[in-house]
């Protein structure tokens, strides 16, 4: 008899609520575009600004995002619909090891903003809501959040995955249930789809800042913050200053270094 891989779940409290998680070692990009991208965790901390973006420069980067929305033929490459070539978002996919606290690029995939900005980046999308952005309005929030939850349920479905062999997204969509204007509607979605959710295994487990590090083109690299305090400072005035700016466009530029990550 084969032995059976033992799911392991964690409680995780939200909204006055406990939910079961499942808990996991490693999430891997999967090989075909399609709804399992929608359940890629965020970006652990450490690793934030540390992308292959960053480290090609900009004009290598611009060849590789404008090469991978042709060979999409400028659709969202999850959903399939058609996209003007001016709203194509280019995301990079890795592989999450988190025993090692290691990141490994795999490729890049051509999105819109609803499954990129409202599908995937779902901390940032939290934080801009909780700061009033109006490009994160209640009524784009939970536009976002019905798509992805309608987009994992629809997967399922199709593939006739129940039980441990669901697909299930990034508990971090749990948090939004602490936000009680968006409690009763979130909570209706995760009912209607039947969604369940995983996170990390060492998530209460303490690790060093500098222990996370990404792997790319055969090389690593590392946080440019050296703490965890560093990091919310930087941030933290960085968000401060843009709310500032009139008109300021949260989906654009994420670095200062370069200025053109996240719209085409």
């Amino acid at each position: 008899m084969k032995n059976r891989h033992k799911i392991e779940y964690m409680e995780y409290s939200a909204g006055g609520l406990l939910f079961l998680v499942e808990k996991k070692t490693e999430w891997l990009a999967p090989e075909e575009n399609d709804a399992r991208i929608l359940t890629m965790p965020n970006i652990p901390r450490p690793l934030h600004t540390v992308a292959p973006r960053n480290y090609m420069g900009q004009t290598e980067w611009d060849k590789k995002r404008r090469r991978c929305y042709y060979d999409a033929n400028y659709t969202d490459e999850i959903m399939g619909t058609d996209l003007d070539k001016g709203k194509c978002q280019a995301h990079e996919l890795y592989d999450f090891f988190y025993t090692t606290k290691t990141s490994v690029f795999k490729r890049v995939v051509c999105l819109s903003e609803l499954t990129h900005q409202r599908g995937i980046h779902t901390g940032r999308m939290l934080s801009l809501y909780k700061k009033g952005s109006p490009l994160y309005s209640k009524k784009r929030v939970l536009e976002g959040v019905e798509n992805t939850f309608r987009l994992i349920f629809e997967y399922n479905r199709l593939n006739s995955l129940t039980s441990d062999k669901k697909i299930k997204p990034y508990y971090v969509w749990l948090d939004y249930l602490n936000e009680p204007e968006l409690k009763k509607e979130v909570l209706a979605l995760i009912k209607r789809y039947n969604i369940e959710f995983w996170i990390e295994y060492s998530v209460n487990e303490e690790e060093s800042w500098g222990d996370w590090k990404l792997l790319y083109n055969n090389k690593e690299y590392r946080s440019p913050f050296n703490s965890e305090a560093d990091w919310r400072e930087y941030f933290g005035k960085k968000n401060e200053e843009e709310l500032k700016i009139k008109d300021w466009n949260p989906l654009a530029d994420f670095n200062e270094k370069f200025k053109e990550l996240w719209e085409d």
